[in-house]
């Protein structure tokens, strides 16, 4: 029997969403969607429930959702063993001074650890509000969609960025997000992400930065981003995991390499995953959309999920089980 589940990327101005298909041959990408959402005549509830009445997704699938980055706060805490248990056991009230929401309203999950001198320890961990996700969870109850799971979208991200480039996942990488109005740095290791930042990118309406501007802020933004984890700047054998565009990749990766001695991945979302019939490449980032619509399921679950229902005050399920 055939498994599927649809991943909807929603962000400030747009929305994205894959329906992906588990088979025994393998995951298939079956179909892709793409709308700017700038116009305040747009209706989101309408552009979500177009999916299953214009597009074909399938309204049996599985539903999984993204939180917009604003959304979600990524946060690092320094605690010693006893703190590290109580966080790991879901005891979050000796929070209260760390995060930027009030504990109470928190949905909290414990990302990874890294162990520090002194036996002290480092803790990234994932905020958002109960209020947050209602307000996400409203425009797709009124299309009739329900989510089984709730991700942060650099999560999701990790998830196809496991499925289609495994490589990833082993030593030290960059994942460099280019969209919009934001940049999105996450260093990982190991599979764990070790520090996420959002960075706001302004612009006049309808501008876009120029390759080159986006290549100067990146390699700004990784030399405070590695001075602040490791006390050093990034040598030559750095890693990045570009996901982006595809057009917009063409002229970001020359212009990174300008800057940045390093490797560069262009993530593609069909390394691994088949995609039905004879489809033109969608010039928008597939990523997050895909993550979490394959990371939804049992097999990459452990790398995706973060924020799952039923949703209550202070750390998710998954956060018990945090990976150091």
């Amino acid at each position: 029997m055939i498994k599927r589940c649809i991943g909807i990327d929603v962000g400030r101005t747009y929305v994205r969403a894959v329906q992906m298909a588990r088979t025994p041959e393998g995951l298939v990408l079956e179909k892709a969607f793409g709308m700017q959402t700038r116009r305040s005549t747009d209706s989101m509830p309408k552009i979500l429930q177009s999916l299953t009445t214009e597009h074909g997704f399938d309204q049996h699938a599985d539903v999984a959702v993204s939180m917009p980055s604003q959304a979600v706060s990524f946060v690092e805490i320094q605690t010693d063993a006893p703190g590290l248990q109580a966080m790991k056991a879901g005891q979050t009230l000796g929070l209260r001074n760390d995060l930027p929401i009030p504990v109470e309203d928190a949905i909290i999950h414990l990302c990874s650890v890294r162990t520090l001198p002194k036996d002290a320890y480092s803790v990234l961990v994932a905020v958002t509000s109960t209020e947050s996700i209602r307000e996400q969870l409203q425009s797709l109850s009124e299309a009739n969609l329900r989510p089984v799971t709730v991700d942060s979208s650099i999560l999701a991200m990790l998830a196809a960025l496991a499925v289609n480039h495994p490589e990833v996942m082993i030593g030290t990488a960059l994942i460099l997000c280019v969209d919009e109005s934001t940049l999105t740095l996450a260093v990982i290791q190991e599979g764990s992400i070790l520090i996420v930042r959002n960075i706001p990118v302004y612009c006049e309406e309808g501008a876009q930065l120029s390759a080159e501007q986006t290549a100067e802020i990146v390699e700004r933004e990784v030399g405070i981003t590695w001075q602040r984890l490791f006390g050093a700047d990034p040598d030559g054998s750095l890693y990045v995991a570009l996901v982006s565009a595809p057009k917009a990749a063409e002229q970001l990766v020359p212009a990174l390499r300008e800057k940045i001695e390093c490797r560069i991945l262009v993530a593609d979302p069909y390394a691994k995953v088949r995609r039905s019939g004879d489809k033109a490449d969608a010039d928008f980032p597939l990523c997050t959309a895909e993550g979490l619509a394959c990371g939804h399921w049992p097999r990459i679950q452990k790398i995706a999920a973060i924020f799952s229902p039923p949703m209550t005050g202070g750390c998710t399920p998954a956060a018990a089980s945090g990976r150091s």
